[in-house]
């Protein structure tokens, strides 16, 4: 069973690309053409136009989140998948090259075979004597070596293994694509479980609430002072509230299973979660459009599968010329192994293949054609994974002032339904006003609460949506590079 592979463990892939592509040359980063036409800013109105920085798990201020980002990170079986494709994608790379270098092999053989002869056959005993044999035993060893060499003169099997090069780099930028979004996801799984546990203690104090009035409003009806319908509404209320109380029960011990198998432990529900919602942290700098090209993991793969898909061309284009290759063997053979190191019975031979390829079917043609295809869906996915990308930069911007007010609306809502909920039960213990009123001013008050929380969490989640879109590491001090050999992944902070 393969291990889980570790940070240390993600560190060393980085440093075999480092020195696969030191050794090999990628192929050049491919600039497209829509970048020429990027606006200068961002639409949204709140950007703060300066370069987007990494470490942004760092701004929550919350250890505990530090912990369970960097426990996610060692631990979460989609992750280790996504670490495990960039070492077949290196050993593909490896494999690609191969025919390169010369290709030696090294032969050491030894027979020993025994002939039986009748001797009556050629005179002496005779035809009919078959007690006299003529046995005649042979040895044979030998040593050689042999080698073969692809004379690589048009760069087909070099364009090959650029291609399987800039594969490599595109999986190592998927890596870094989903070890962002775990990181995310991970903070994302923790604010939904503090706001459902919020949300429970609501519903445990909303069912207290409407069970204390359906106790006052029995206690009037008692006296004489409410009528029989004002005690079923108030019952009635008071049991809606109970179904609510497990209703949140059960999504907050959902909100923290799923958590937990973002951890990569066991759905036990056991996780403790905060007793608040974390602050929205200030602004985030934004960059400029263009930073995104060089900074979203995404967008670097995808320009990395548009290289590899070039070089594939050029590979099929060169397919068509003719292929040169040496081939040469030398070694010894003898009956005796004393003679095996005798330069007399060294044998060798040395010999150049040409072949050009005349009919084929078709195939070659058909090859190029399917990689010429490959390289327009690879730019269209290219732009279209662009494109993507903008939107998402340009939703969660402006997402940032609108929930910001929309937070800001619901707490002076809450804070005005407070005063009118202590009011209406005032006046309602007073005989002043009936119980609808009450009960509407209660749902009312703790309506605008539940919905406070649920803005303020999706305030926090658009923050982390924002962080995603722009690209930036979630560790202060680890800006991406161009090349997918800088790439080093560590360990959160605890």
């Amino acid at each position: 069973m393969k291990m889980p592979v570790s940070v240390p463990a993600l560190s060393s892939i980085a440093i075999t690309c480092t020195l696969l592509v030191s050794c090999a040359g990628p192929p050049e980063r491919i600039s497209p053409e829509w970048a020429a036409t990027l606006p200068a800013n961002w639409s949204s109105p709140v950007v703060v136009l300066e370069q987007a920085r990494s470490g942004w798990l760092t701004t929550f201020n919350d250890p505990q989140l530090n912990a369970l980002v960097a426990e996610a990170i060692v631990k979460n079986p989609d992750l280790q998948a996504s670490a495990a494709r960039i070492d077949q994608a290196l050993a593909e790379a490896r494999q690609a090259g191969v025919s390169l270098i010369p290709q030696v092999d090294a032969t050491a053989s030894g027979s020993r075979n025994q002939n039986i002869n009748r001797a009556g056959a050629f005179g002496g005993g005779g035809f009919d004597d078959f007690d006299n044999f003529i046995v005649n035993r042979n040895n044979s060893l030998g040593v050689s070596l042999d080698l073969t060499w692809e004379l690589d003169v048009w760069g087909r099997v070099k364009k090959g293994q650029s291609a399987a090069i800039a594969d490599s780099q595109a999986a190592t930028y998927e890596f870094q694509s989903a070890r962002l979004s775990l990181a995310s996801q991970v903070a994302k799984a923790w604010f939904s479980a503090q706001e459902q546990y919020l949300q429970h203690q609501l519903a445990l104090e909303t069912f207290e609430s409407f069970t204390r009035t359906a106790e006052i409003t029995q206690s009037r009806f008692e006296r004489g002072l409410q009528s029989a319908t004002d005690v079923h509404l108030s019952q009635s209320s008071a049991a809606a509230a109970r179904a609510s109380l497990d209703s949140t029960k059960l999504e907050y011990h959902q909100a923290v299973r799923s958590l937990e198998i973002l951890l990569g432990r066991y759905p036990s529900q056991e996780l403790e979660v905060t007793e608040d919602l974390n602050a929205v942290p200030p602004p985030v700098p934004a960059g400029v459009p263009s930073d995104l090209i060089l900074r979203r993991p995404d967008l670097l793969a995808a320009e990395r599968r548009l290289a590899a898909s070039d070089q594939r061309v050029s590979q099929a284009r060169a397919a068509f010329l003719p292929r040169f290759a040496l081939t040469a063997s030398g070694g010894t053979s003898s009956d005796a192994l004393r003679d095996l190191a005798d330069p007399k019975h060294f044998v060798w031979n040395f010999l150049v293949n040409l072949t050009q390829p005349l009919i084929d079917g078709g195939s070659r043609r058909a090859d190029l054609a399917r990689n010429k295809a490959a390289v327009i869906e690879a730019a269209e996915n290219y732009r279209g994974t662009a494109l993507t990308a903008f939107k998402e930069v340009e939703d969660a911007l402006d997402a940032e002032g609108l929930l910001e007010s929309q937070e800001a609306a619901l707490l002076d809502a809450a804070e005005q339904g407070r005063m009118a909920y202590e009011r209406a039960e005032s006046e309602y213990s007073q005989g002043l006003t009936g119980i609808i009123t009450v009960l509407d001013a209660q749902r009312s008050y703790l309506d605008s609460r539940r919905n406070y929380l649920t803005v303020k969490r999706i305030r926090l989640d658009n923050r982390i949506n924002l962080h995603l879109a722009l690209g930036g590491d979630f560790l202060p001090g680890s800006e991406f590079a161009e090349r997918s050999d800088r790439i080093a992944p560590t360990e959160p902070p605890s």
